[in-house]
Order: C-alpha cells, then structure tokens, then sequence
C-alpha cells in the first residue's frame, strides 16, 4: 500500500475516532462505559493515529510503545495537583486543555480503558496495512 492511501485511511480512522469521542461526551446516556470510558479508548486510539500520521512508515511496535508511555505518562500526572490547578484556570484556552489534554484525577479504569483502545487501533491499523 502507498504511503498516501495508508495515510489517507489513518486520518479518515482519526476523523471517526474524534467523531466518537465528542458524541460519546456530549450526548451523554447515563451509562458509565459510553459516557466515560468510550472518550478514554478513542482518546488512547487518536494519539495512536495521530503517530501514524507523523511516523506512517514506522511499524506497529514502536508506535504502540509510545502510545502506551504517552497514556501512563498522563494518567500518572494526574496524581499531581497541576492538572487540578489548570482546570481551574481563568483563562478558557488553559481550562479545555487541562480538560481535554490531561484529565483531572487518577484511574485505574481509566488506564484500562487506554489499554482497551490501543489494542483496537492496533488491531485496525494491521488490518489497513
């Protein structure tokens, strides 16, 4: 496959990816797996995408491991008060990111969740290849 059309299939994965992570929290069903633990998988999922867009040519492996050090990374920095303090934040650009970006308190489901996601893009991105 051309580098084009895998990177092509990568971003219309990502565009689908964030499709389902913004419904997921903003059409909320009062059930804890869609509402919750759906954004962290797609959001483990995107920054995977995200590194085969930069990296197209690099192979799973790679990918998969700083995808992985990249979600423990955030999720461990949440057991410091930092992300806490930016989501409190005056300024809205600093509040979404502390939001967005890095969460607010540690989970180990949350880690789960990342597991879950990672092992599903993985998946896919074999089958795209």
């Amino acid at each position: 496959m051309s580098n084009n059309a895998y990177r092509l299939k990568v971003l219309l994965l990502l565009l689908a990816a964030a499709t389902v992570g913004l419904v997921s929290r903003l059409l909320p069903i009062g059930v804890r797996l869609w509402d919750k633990y759906v954004g962290d998988m797609v959001y483990a999922a995107a920054f995977y995408l995200v590194v085969s867009l930069i990296w197209r040519d690099w192979s799973i492996a790679p990918k998969l491991l700083i995808t992985a050090i990249y979600v423990v990374a955030i999720e461990a920095f949440q057991l410091t008060p930092v992300p806490t303090q930016l989501g409190q934040s005056r300024q809205i650009v600093v509040k979404l990111f502390a939001y967005v970006v890095l969460g607010s308190k540690f989970s180990w489901w949350d880690l789960l969740a990342y597991g879950v996601g990672i092992a599903a893009v993985v998946s896919v991105d074999r089958w795209i290849r």
